[in-house]
């Protein structure tokens, strides 16, 4: 992982996870997880989404804090 993102990189990620979200009622989500527990690799498949989300989130937060113009207290 880079603290030195381009922002081009930074646009690719965010659209990576705006495609991967899926907005859903909470009874389509219920009936998403029941579907996707029966998967034998569902719970593998999860977590290396999961992983790969936080990795970006974690990236972009890195590159947002390192180029913070943060407010001057007196």
């Amino acid at each position: 992982m880079s603290g030195d993102l381009d922002p081009a990189d930074v646009e690719r990620r965010l659209a990576a996870l705006a495609a991967s979200y899926v907005p859903e009622s909470v009874e389509e989500g219920h009936a998403r997880l029941r579907r996707d527990a029966m998967a034998p690799d569902a719970f593998a498949t999860s977590v290396a989404r999961n992983l790969e989300e936080l990795r970006a989130l974690d990236d972009l937060t890195r590159y947002l804090h390192q180029n913070a113009r943060w407010p001057k207290t007196s």
